[in-house]
């Protein structure tokens, strides 16, 4: 038997090293040898790296920020049915992360060591979830956000599943396009971006509202169309009737012509 493949997410900072220097007997995946030329190439191997192998290690140093892409990573992960490893070193953990992993760790030494000892043990509980294959329907959405958008896309006679309601990750085996919004002001919120990589693993198609003066470039490597505004977005909805590309790229076409006057 070869060895297991590991894809280590997280930020940029310095663990990947001390984790493939102490354990020679896996193959590792490393974000770092990725594309870098480009978003939509760095974002494409990592997404695919994260979802190919079959065990995923993110890992959390001590008073670092969560890495944002990270969350995408484990999301898309999480619903391939691999095995999940949580190393976080801060004292305040975050409950999603908790209750989708397979083992939750305080620390990247304790992560070494628990790899180490279960070579041969790593199958994840969690089973692979189903992925769509054709983009014909647009009557379900998935919404994770602020909650004056649940009923205003609802309101576009769209039928809506919030985090709220989601009973577990099967549940997006009948989602037919997921929504995010991220507020001009604050944090990225990591439980939508989790949402985002699930969406992209299944191929369900994202859209996504970013209000932020400077966007985050890996999350438009993730999806499908992104809006500026709240009355841009609620026109897309209401006129999306068919994902098929000949229906929907005519939607857009005639929001450029109302909005930027094309």
């Amino acid at each position: 038997m070869g060895k297991k493949e590991i894809y280590l997410a997280g930020s940029f900072y310095d663990f990947r090293d001390r984790i493939i220097q102490q354990l020679p007997e896996f193959n590792f995946a490393d974000p770092r040898n990725h594309r870098q030329f480009s978003i939509s190439s760095l974002v494409e191997d990592d997404m695919k790296d994260a979802i190919a192998s079959p065990v995923l290690v993110a890992c959390f140093p001590e008073k670092k920020s969560r890495g944002t892409m990270t969350y995408a990573e484990v999301g898309a992960s999480r619903v391939n049915g691999n095995y999940i490893i949580i190393a976080d070193e801060n004292s305040l953990k975050d409950n999603l992360l908790e209750r989708i992993a397979d083992k939750n760790l305080n620390g990247i030494d304790d992560a070494i060591n628990f790899l180490r000892e279960n070579n041969n043990l790593l199958k994840s509980e969690f089973k692979k979830i189903k992925s769509q294959s054709e983009l014909n329907h647009a009557e379900t959405v998935f919404v994770s956000g602020d909650d004056k958008y649940f009923n205003e896309i609802e309101k576009t006679d769209k039928k809506i599943i919030c985090y709220e309601n989601l009973k577990d990750l099967s549940d997006f085996e009948n989602v037919d396009v997921t929504f995010v919004h991220f507020p001009e002001k604050g944090d990225w919120d990591r439980k939508a971006i989790f949402f985002m990589g699930v969406s992209y693993a299944l191929k369900i198609p994202i859209i996504m509202l970013d209000q932020k003066e400077i966007p985050y470039p890996p999350l438009s490597g993730l999806v499908r169309r992104i809006f500026r505004t709240k009355d841009s977005v609620l026109d897309y909805f209401k006129e999306l009737k068919s994902q098929k590309i000949s229906d929907e790229a005519l939607i857009m076409y005639n929001l450029f012509k109302k909005y930027d006057g094309i």
